[in-house]
């Protein structure tokens, strides 16, 4: 092989296992290399587990929301 190819299939693996995406820019003789990064923030304001888009009750842990539908002091979950 000669050296410049070498160095472009070395490029390449280094990138392949970095996960990066590679662009052949020209003929073959030059590689750009890019990486995104994004940061999203998701928030529990009780931290109950639960993330405030899918926690029906926000701002209460679920912990402290208990049902007694038949007023017979046991929480339903636990008479399950």
């Amino acid at each position: 092989m000669h050296k410049i190819t070498k160095i472009i299939t070395f490029l390449f693996a280094v990138a392949f296992f970095a996960g990066v995406g590679v662009f052949i820019v020209g003929a073959a003789t030059s590689v750009d290399v890019s990486r995104n990064v994004n940061t999203v923030t998701l928030k529990d304001s009780d931290g109950d587990g639960l993330l405030d888009r899918d926690d029906p009750h926000p701002n209460v842990a679920e912990i402290y929301i208990v049902v007694d539908e038949n007023k017979n002091g046991i929480v339903d979950g636990f008479e399950k």
